[in-house]
């Protein structure tokens, strides 16, 4: 009797990888609203991707973060358009040098 060859299981993600995606994702989902048309809990949402950033160790991707969540309260599109690219560019480094 021949045995079935199953395929491994498939490996979970990395919490790292979690973080770093739930961050990008809330960004993205940030530019494409708009800064200054986001719906409500969006600003909370990228507010927690950067304390679980935070906790992840990834203390200055995680700043960027808080700094974009401090910038979408401010009547400032200016504020809000740098801290969202300085806060891309940060994740999208961190993500690819992972």
């Amino acid at each position: 009797m021949e045995a079935a060859l199953d395929a491994p299981p498939p490996a979970g993600r990395d919490p790292l990888d979690r973080v770093l995606a739930e961050a990008l994702a809330a960004c993205a989902e940030a530019a494409h609203r708009g800064l200054l048309h986001l719906p409500p809990g969006l600003r909370e949402r990228i507010a927690r991707a950067g304390e679980d950033l935070d906790r992840a160790g990834l203390r200055a991707a995680a700043g960027t973060l808080a700094a974009l969540a401090g910038a979408l309260t401010a009547d400032d599109p200016r504020r809000a358009a740098g801290a969202w690219a300085t806060a891309c560019i940060r994740l999208l480094a961190t993500a690819e040098l992972r």
